[in-house]
């Protein structure tokens, strides 16, 4: 994420997704990147996204077991613009 990041423009939003469930792979990766790298921001996936998939974060997260799809994960991080 890291790399991606340095492309992105201020304004810009990054996604990071998995098909995964596991929180070292999905919640945990989006905090180290966040601490790493306070100029972004999460933003709530709920745009397209059926409320029920969203996790209280605003992340993406489907299961297997509750949502009857295969395991899912997305985070979207908005990188703030500078004030001018």
């Amino acid at each position: 994420m890291l790399a991606a990041a340095a492309c992105v423009k201020p304004g810009g939003l990054l996604v990071y997704s998995t098909c995964s469930i596991e929180a070292c792979e999905n919640q945990e990766q989006v905090q180290h990147f966040l601490e790493a790298c306070p100029d972004f921001t999460v933003e709530r996936a709920a745009v397209s996204i059926a409320p029920q998939l969203l996790s209280p974060e605003g992340y993406l997260s489907t299961l297997p077991f509750r949502d009857g799809i295969d395991g899912a994960f997305a985070a979207c991080l908005r990188k703030r613009v500078a004030p001018s």
